[in-house]
């Protein structure tokens, strides 16, 4: 294998890394795994909804000190590389949340991430979450 090939693979691999890293840092609401995800200059989009990345960390925090819970799951992932820097990533998501003794809603979506590379390292500079259905059905956790 070439060094491009290599290199390319190696930048696949940390991409990847990168977007398992917020679905573990959101669950176990581990605060710098999260921030080590996204530059500190990042922008989050939720539908709507957009706002920096340090606002978006916050909710995820303040919502674990009321008891949420989630599992995150990200599938799919396309890189696509638009230079030696830069890559557009699409990928699934889906969230199972819980609270209050209930388990529910269940989300589904795509993110479509710009991910930069900086020193060496990648990390999201922008992301939107396209959300394509919600389960707003409850279970009870009898």
């Amino acid at each position: 294998m070439d060094q491009t090939a290599s290199n390319l693979l190696m930048d696949r691999k940390a991409i990847c890394d990168c977007l398992y890293r917020i679905c573990y840092g959101i669950d176990r609401r581990n605060e710098a795994a999260l921030r080590s995800s996204y530059w500190p200059d990042a922008k989050h989009t939720f539908g709507a909804y957009s706002c920096s990345v340090e606002h978006y960390i916050q909710l995820v925090l303040r919502d674990s000190k009321i008891g949420h819970r989630t599992i995150h799951q990200t599938t799919n992932v396309l890189v696509e590389f638009t230079g030696p820097a830069e890559a557009i990533v699409e990928s699934y998501l889906s969230v199972l949340q819980s609270g209050s003794g209930k388990i529910g809603p269940f989300l589904f979506g795509q993110q479509i991430d710009l991910f930069q590379k900086r020193n060496g390292e990648w990390r999201i500079g922008d992301r939107r979450v396209i959300c394509d259905g919600r389960d707003e059905h409850l279970w009870p956790l009898d």
